[in-house]
C-alpha cells in the first residue's frame, strides 16, 4: 500500500508542478502479472484518474506511455553524502592555524570524527572494505561528530562521558 500512496502522491505532485519542472516517474516491478495489474488499478483508483500503466506479455505499454510515466533517474528523491577516511585526513591536515583558532569547535569535531573512523578502520582490517561515513544531507557536523563519538566508544567498550 505504501508504494500505491507514494506513487499517487507523486502523480499529484507532477500534475501541479510549476512550468519547467520535469515530472518524476516511478517504475514498480512485481513478480506476477496479476500483481502488476493490481498495483496499476490501486494507483489509478487512489488518484482518481489514469496515471499508471502495466507492461507485461499480456498487456504491452506503448513507447509514449513509457516516456510519459517512467523517468530514468531518481531526481531529487535520494541525497547521499559520504566522507572517506583518507579525504578527511587530507582535509584536517591542511587546516591553517588561524582557521583552527577561529573554528575550534568545528575542527575538534572533525578531528574526533577522524579518530573514530581510524578506530573503525582498524576494526575493518582484513575484511577488504574501506572506512567511510554516510549521513543525511541535512545533518550538522556536531550531530555527525556526536554520533561518531558514541559509536567509537561503544565499539571500544569505553564508558560514555557524562553530560
Amino acid at each position: 500500500m505504501g508504494a500505491v500512496v507514494y506513487s499517487g502522491l507523486q502523480a499529484e505532485h507532477n500534475a501541479t508542478a510549476a512550468p519547467g519542472v520535469k515530472p518524476v516517474g516511478i517504475m514498480i516491478v512485481t513478480r506476477l502479472k496479476a500483481q502488476a495489474e493490481e498495483v496499476v488499478s490501486d494507483i489509478n483508483a487512489y488518484v482518481g484518474r489514469h496515471v499508471a500503466v502495466a507492461d507485461h506479455t499480456d498487456s504491452r505499454a506503448t513507447p509514449e506511455q513509457f516516456h510519459e510515466i517512467i523517468d530514468e533517474a531518481l531526481a531529487n528523491v535520494v541525497e547521499h553524502t559520504q566522507l572517506k577516511l583518507d579525504e578527511l585526513s587530507r582535509v584536517t591536515g591542511r587546516i591553517a592555524h588561524e582557521m583552527r583558532l577561529s573554528h575550534a569547535v568545528e575542527v575538534d569535531a572533525l578531528e574526533t570524527l577522524r579518530e573514530c573512523m581510524l578506530f573503525q578502520a582498524g576494526a575493518n582490517d582484513g575484511f577488504g572494505v574501506g572506512t567511510s561515513l554516510a549521513w543525511e544531507a541535512a545533518g550538522s557536523l556536531e550531530d555527525i561528530a556526536a554520533l561518531s563519538i558514541m559509536s567509537c566508544r561503544a565499539l571500544a567498550g569505553a564508558p560514555r562521558a557524562s553530560s
